[in-house]
């Protein structure tokens, strides 16, 4: 006779349920992160285009700045801004990779690449604006005009100096063979001309600055100049280069000369209506010591006083 044997089914434990669940979740996180990475990586790679061919077409278009620069300025800065927002949104994810370079390998390139990214653009939108602003000041063929707008190029120059400094800083530490093969294609040319545009920048950036801190107040603006005038003949020499036979001032008002007096020296030193009994005009002037030793003159009178060499001496004695 044959008998049936029933076995009890096992029931679930708590223990085991709580692992299934655990275990499904995990799996959900590793799928939700692999879609996350995957859509990252598609969004990089289009960022990444978009700003290579951003750049492309600001280097067009500071190529055409030789001949139209009305249109090409505008555009190159438009273009340079697209190519810096594109990779705006990665900013957060880029110094967070960065600041973990202690036990992360790559990470210091990372950040080393984006800071360079970041300032060298930068650095391209405030040389761009200072250029645009001179352009558009000096379109109006007006020299107060384009006096007025240089004080406005200062901040932009200097805001372009201090981001080139910040992006050279970094230079030396990139490596293309950190970054993919058809992006290291694009970085290697680009930092080919970073290093040609880095040779020129410190002396081009010097003289830039100096122009547009100096040029509005040496020509008057916004508050008149004035200049003393110092005409010398060579046929008697002196330490500055020749006797001074007349003198005079120069007045400019926002690059316009609006007055000019130049009298011979004589005339200056004594006045027109002068006599031997009127005396000096200015008071006693005790000279160098050669002067009244050899050339027995007590008082120092302004035709002599290009004593020394140095000119800015003389010119402050005169």
């Amino acid at each position: 006779m044959t008998q049936n044997y029933a076995y009890p089914k096992s029931q679930p434990t708590p223990a085991a349920g709580r692992r299934h669940k655990i275990l499904i979740a995990l799996g959900a996180a590793m799928l939700l992160a692999i879609l996350c990475a995957g859509f990252a990586y598609l969004s990089l790679k289009n960022s990444m285009t978009t700003f290579a061919t951003e750049l492309e077409l600001t280097t067009y278009y500071l190529d055409q700045a030789g001949s139209d620069p009305r249109t090409a300025l505008p555009q190159a800065q438009a273009h340079l801004q697209n190519a810096r927002a594109s990779l705006q949104p990665y900013r957060f994810m880029a110094n967070l990779i960065a600041a973990q370079a202690a036990w992360l390998p790559g990470s210091r390139q990372l950040g080393s690449w984006w800071t360079f990214t970041n300032e060298a653009t930068l650095a391209g939108e405030e040389a761009i604006i200072a250029a645009n602003l001179a352009m558009r000041a000096t379109e109006q063929g007006q020299l107060p005009t384009l006096l007025a707008a240089m004080p406005q190029l200062e901040p932009h120059l200097a805001a372009a100096h201090d981001h080139f400094l910040q992006a050279q800083a970094v230079r030396s530490e990139l490596d293309t063979r950190w970054l993919p093969a058809r992006l290291a294609s694009q970085a290697e040319p680009a930092l080919i001309q970073w290093d040609r545009i880095a040779a020129l920048w410190p002396q081009t950036f010097e003289q830039a600055a100096l122009l547009a801190r100096t040029l509005p107040t040496t020509l008057g603006s916004p508050r008149p100049a004035t200049y003393l005038l110092v005409i010398q003949s060579s046929d008697n020499l002196r330490a500055t280069g020749g006797f001074l036979t007349s003198v005079g001032t120069l007045r400019l008002e926002d690059g316009r000369l609006t007055a000019l007096d130049v009298r011979d020296v004589v005339e200056s030193e004594f006045g027109a209506e002068w006599s031997p009994e009127a005396g000096f005009l200015s008071e006693r002037v005790v000279p160098p010591d050669p002067v009244r030793r050899y050339l027995g003159l007590g008082h120092w009178v302004m035709r002599d006083g290009n004593w020394w060499a140095d000119f800015p001496a003389t010119a402050q004695q005169v």
